[in-house]
């Protein structure tokens, strides 16, 4: 069963931006909360997906069952404005499967200077800008997945949220593509989203912005690639030179921390990691 959330809008002058907007799924959708499936023990299944993107850009696809109780959103370096590589953060917190999570003010060879949006943490908040239209990604304490936005401090704790990150924009919705817009930049990718029976998804495509070729899928194909891979809700995470994925404390893709070729994991605020 599915439970629908009204999303609304802040403002008029969103409203209006959104009716432009609707093509990239950013506020044209409602919240939903989704039972996790738990039929059976916990069980990760890790695939690498060969040239998913094109040559050499490959699919890091991890599919969860049972999960919920195991997923957690966490702040790199322990705060917001810490910032460290994915890889020490998934092995600080013992995950079997972690990826960057959620977008940020980003300098080059600087600290990152916080998250965006909202980040929950085990229950505990670690950024609360309520007023980003962005979708989140998140999980309540009786074992249902968040998708969607939430209006406020309230809400979250009237939903039993424990762990939530903030992202861009839908990908799928109820199981099909929200970006009808074809072309775009190509760029490496970091999704989180569920499948059709509520089994939690991640997944990141390696790509190279900088590179000649090989960039990486644009938003359209990362889109149709969740819907072809059995997604029914998924959510857009931080990309481009923020993409990593990291199994059992091991870098298993090629993060390009300055988005060229060289393989080097850059200092983000946020993971996505299951224990």
């Amino acid at each position: 069963m599915i439970f629908f959330l009204k999303a609304v809008l802040p403002s008029m002058a969103q409203f209006l931006l959104s009716l432009l907007l609707t093509g990239t799924g950013v506020w044209a959708y409602d919240s939903v909360l989704v039972p996790d499936y738990g039929e059976g023990p916990f069980h990760f299944n890790y695939t690498v997906i060969k040239d998913l993107a094109g040559k050499d850009r490959n699919g890091y696809l991890g599919v969860f069952t049972s999960s919920a109780p195991n997923f957690h959103t966490v702040a790199a370096g322990g705060t917001c404005l810490a910032g460290a590589p994915v890889q020490k953060t998934a092995i600080a917190n013992k995950c079997i499967f972690a990826t960057n999570g959620g977008p940020f003010n980003y300098q080059p060879l600087k600290k990152s200077t916080g998250c965006s949006g909202v980040l929950i943490s085990d229950g505990k908040t670690l950024a609360s800008n309520y007023k980003s239209s962005a979708t989140q990604f998140g999980v309540t304490k009786d074992k249902k997945w968040f998708i969607g936005n939430l209006k406020n401090a309230s809400e979250g704790e009237l939903l039993g949220i424990t762990n939530l990150i903030t992202g861009f924009n839908w990908l799928v919705y109820n199981g099909s593509a929200t970006i009808s817009k074809p072309g775009g930049e190509g760029a490496p990718r970091t999704v989180v989203g569920i499948d059709q029976i509520g089994r939690l998804m991640m997944l990141e495509v390696d790509g190279c912005e900088k590179c000649k070729d090989g960039k990486g899928p644009t938003m359209k194909e990362i889109s149709d690639i969740m819907v072809n891979l059995g997604s029914k809700y998924a959510v857009n995470l931080d990309g481009g030179g923020s993409s990593t994925s990291v199994v059992n404390g091991t870098v298993v893709n090629h993060p390009t921390c300055v988005d060229v070729i060289l393989k080097c994991q850059r200092r983000v605020t946020s993971v996505v990691c299951v224990t």
